[in-house]
């Protein structure tokens, strides 16, 4: 619809005579009379129209208010248009913030798994100052604070973790885990001091055991089984025996914390207790290595992991010397592959132990 005010060039503040003037200039020019231009006719009517609409009082009146209604109706059309606009722009910000979130998460995920602690670490802190109520960093947070044996600093951000996920059931879980590692600790902490003891106990146990290596003869048990066919059985006992008592007086001594506490995660799918201990498995030396590589690389030395291996690997002096008494031939056999069976020795004495205080 043609505005009036623009066909005669006026402003819609324009009085009776500015109209007809108007008007007057443009017929001088293009009437009919004067030009035989087509478009000079059609510029002269739509020039006539204008005029008699704004030169009739009640038919301009009538005009400016159609006129309001449709700036109105434009108006509003074009803030429903900008909102639109404004609408799909944020939902795609939003898409492409999402898309960047997951994509970090997925790499976050990745990188833990990965034992790449360090890296994990910085982009979980990256993605916190971004969004400080993101429950995933929390909980990688929490599971390498875990892996190095900060319990303490764990059981916060496994909180945090719960609190801004809490329909995740393993962040809660991991929560009361530690919860209950940390009160144990401080039980621990409270009693009266076992540590000199159970170390005591442990010392006695492994040279009883090898000493009885000594008197028992060196007959081999496993001829068929070549990493080990020199071994005596009472060797293989032994060294399960010594293990089981040096896990359980280290975890009475209050040397380990609690064993769900070292073996357990929210994200990871393999923590780094476990996959030290199916490492020992194989063999004690390369989970010793590997151990080291990951703590040094990472730095995710944990205080009980550090003093059970070393535990064990002291012991395992002891037996080399003992069988090295009985049959020189079996000391290597002993040295490579008698730490295998002190570790798990020692994993069971303290779950064991571990067991039988939360029971208490």
């Amino acid at each position: 619809m043609p505005d009036h005010y623009e066909t005669l060039g006026v402003s819609q503040n324009a009085t009776a005579d500015e109209i007809r003037s108007a008007f007057r200039g443009i017929a001088r020019q293009h009437h009919p009379d004067v030009s035989d231009s087509p478009a000079s006719a059609e510029r002269f009517l739509e020039a006539k129209d204008a005029y008699d609409v704004l030169s009739d009082p009640d038919r301009k009146r009538n005009y400016d208010i159609a006129q309001g209604h449709r700036r109105e109706q434009e108006a509003r059309q074009r803030r429903q248009r900008a909102h639109r606009a404004s609408d799909a722009s944020s939902r795609m910000r939003q898409a492409q913030a999402h898309r960047t979130r997951s994509a970090e998460a997925l790499h976050l995920s990745m990188l833990l798994n990965q034992h790449k602690f360090n890296q994990a670490e910085s982009l979980a802190r990256q993605m916190l100052r971004d969004d400080p109520k993101a429950p995933l960093p929390y909980a990688v947070l929490a599971d390498i604070f875990r892996a190095r044996g900060d319990l303490q600093r764990a059981e916060q951000h496994y909180a945090y973790a719960a609190q801004y996920a809490p329909t995740n059931r393993a962040y809660r879980q991991k929560h009361i885990e530690m919860t209950e590692a940390l009160a144990l600790r401080t039980k621990q902490s409270t009693g009266a001091p076992k540590g000199p003891m159970a170390l005591g106990v442990a010392a006695f146990v492994t040279l009883v055991s090898c000493l009885y290596v000594v008197l028992s003869g060196a007959t081999p048990a496993f001829p068929a089984f070549a990493p080990i066919s020199l071994w005596p059985l009472s060797l293989m006992v032994m060294l399960f025996v010594s293990g089981i008592a040096i896990g359980a007086s280290l975890s009475s001594g209050g040397f380990l914390d609690v064993f769900d506490a070292n073996r357990g995660s929210a994200v990871m799918r393999v923590p780094p207790a476990i996959a030290l201990g199916m490492i020992a498995l194989l063999n004690y030396w390369i989970a010793v290595v590997f151990y080291l590589f990951v703590g040094v690389t990472q730095s995710v030395f944990n205080p009980s992991m550090t003093r059970l291996l070393a535990a064990t690997g002291a012991a395992l002096a002891f037996f080399v010397v003992a069988i090295w008494i009985v049959n020189a031939e079996a000391v290597r056999q002993t040295a490579l592959w008698g730490g295998n069976v002190l570790y798990l020795g020692s994993a069971v004495g303290w779950f064991v132990a571990d067991s039988l205080k939360q029971a208490n």
